[in-house]
C-alpha cells in the first residue's frame, strides 16, 4: 500500500457518500473522519518515527470509528450494501496492518523500558563459582536509575499547559486541550499528547472518541 493507494480509497468512500442525503450529518462526518485517516496515513508514510507511531495509534482508533459509522449508513439502505462492504473490507485490511506495526512498537518501547544492565554481573569460573566483580569490589552507585525523570525544559508550552490541566483533573481527552487552548488543530495537540505518552509523563488509555490521556499512576 502506498499513498496513492489511500487517497484513491478516500475518494471512493466520497463517491459513495454522494448518495447519501446532502444535508445528512452521518455523509460530513464519514468525509471527516475519513479526511483524519488520510491524514495520518501520509504521516505514517513521510514523517519520522516519533511521528508514525503517534499517528499509528490514532488511526487505528479512527478506523474503528469508520467502520461503525459505515454500518449505521449501510442500514439506511442509501446505497447497495456491497459497495459499503467493499470500503469496509479495504479500510479494516489497513486497520489490521497498523495494529499489527503498533504492537511491534509496544513491544520495541517495553524492551527500551527496561533497566539497562550495570556492568556488575557475576562471573562465574570452570566450577561454577562466584566471582567478584572487577576492576573494584567497592560498592558503586548504579546509573540504572539516573535521569528518570523527564525534562520539563524539552516540553512545549502546550504541553506544559496540559501538565496544568491534569493538576485539577484526573484526565483528559483531546477535546478538553482544544477548550483550553482556543485555535489548536486535532493533530497538533494529539502530537503533543503522543509526545508526552512516549516521554513517559501520561499514558494513554481507550480507543476513538474513548481516548483520554492521564498522569503516570492514575487511574
Amino acid at each position: 500500500m502506498d499513498k496513492r493507494y489511500f487517497i484513491e480509497l478516500t475518494n471512493r468512500l466520497y463517491r459513495l457518500t454522494f448518495f447519501f442525503p446532502q444535508r445528512e450529518p452521518l455523509r460530513h462526518k464519514i468525509r471527516e473522519v475519513a479526511d483524519e485517516i488520510l491524514s495520518n496515513l501520509t504521516i505514517i508514510l513521510e514523517g519520522d518515527i516519533r511521528e508514525r507511531r503517534e499517528s499509528a495509534f490514532v488511526v487505528e482508533g479512527d478506523i474503528e470509528i469508520l467502520l461503525t459509522l459505515l454500518e449505521l449508513a449501510k442500514a439506511q439502505n442509501w446505497t447497495e450494501a456491497r459497495e459499503i462492504d467493499k470500503i469496509q473490507e479495504d479500510y479494516d485490511l489497513i486497520k489490521r496492518e497498523v495494529e499489527d506495526f503498533n504492537e511491534f512498537t509496544r513491544k520495541k518501547q517495553k524492551l527500551e523500558q527496561l533497566p539497562s544492565s550495570s556492568g556488575m554481573k557475576e562471573e562465574r569460573g570452570e566450577k561454577g563459582e562466584e566471582r567478584s566483580p572487577s576492576p573494584s569490589p567497592e560498592k558503586r552507585p548504579s546509573p540504572a536509575r539516573e535521569k528518570t525523570s523527564p525534562k520539563k525544559e524539552k516540553l512545549n508550552k502546550r504541553q506544559e499547559k496540559v501538565l496544568k490541566i491534569l493538576e485539577k483533573r484526573e484526565k483528559i481527552q483531546v477535546q478538553d486541550v482544544q477548550d483550553e487552548i482556543p485555535g489548536t488543530i486535532k493533530r497538533t495537540v494529539r502530537r503533543d499528547l503522543g509526545d508526552l505518552v512516549n516521554k513517559g509523563i501520561l499514558k494513554r488509555v481507550g480507543s476513538g472518541k474513548m481516548t483520554y490521556y492521564a498522569r503516570i499512576g492514575q487511574q
